[in-house]
């Protein structure tokens, strides 16, 4: 019993610091400066992170008034709000990447030169020359994160979760009393 308390006083201290960190954010976002003065994926990244505390809030609100995320309309704009993530994952490690690059080889460029430069070239050769020209087509093709199938994610329900909670409990008391 202690340990729940213990558990819920550390939620609450939590919550409160969420709190906190929100009343700090807020005013910042609806200063029109302080929005136009961030690069344009700095300026997501924010919204993004604003979006995901209040999907995780509200979640959170509904699993403590019994409700499953994924029964409730809002489990669209998660889902929503993941793609978008994904999205501003991929351009940040496309960023990155182009800082760290210092050499790219054009393949199809090189491929155009092995053709023209060895003119007798098997079949098997050219074949081979022809699956990677498809391959780096296919690299090249704009990847469309909103059209990306989606995995379910498997939540328990809050009455799934108790009752695992009551297990786990009832298997430590059991336990204890061996123990003794």
């Amino acid at each position: 019993m202690e340990e729940a308390l213990a558990a819920v006083a550390r939620v609450s201290s939590e919550l409160e610091s969420v709190e906190e960190h929100l009343q700090k954010f807020l005013p910042l976002l609806q200063q029109p400066s302080t929005l136009a003065s961030l690069p344009p994926l700095h300026r997501s990244a924010a919204f993004l992170s604003l979006s995901k505390t209040l999907n995780a809030l509200f979640a959170v609100h509904l699993r403590c008034k019994g409700l499953s995320l994924e029964d409730h309309v809002v489990h669209s704009e998660v889902e929503r709000v993941t793609l978008y993530d994904n999205k501003v994952g991929h351009f940040i490690d496309d960023l990155k990447g182009r800082k760290h690059r210092s050499v790219v080889v054009n393949v199809e460029a090189t491929n155009r030169v092995i053709e023209r430069a060895i003119p007798d070239l098997t079949e098997d050769q050219k074949k081979g020359l022809q699956g990677i020209k498809r391959q780096c087509v296919e690299a090249r093709k704009p990847r469309n994160l909103l059209h990306t199938p989606l995995q379910p994610v498997r939540t328990q329900s809050i009455t799934e979760a108790a009752a695992a909670f009551l297990e786990e409990a009832r298997k430590e008391l059991l336990e204890e009393q061996k123990e003794e």
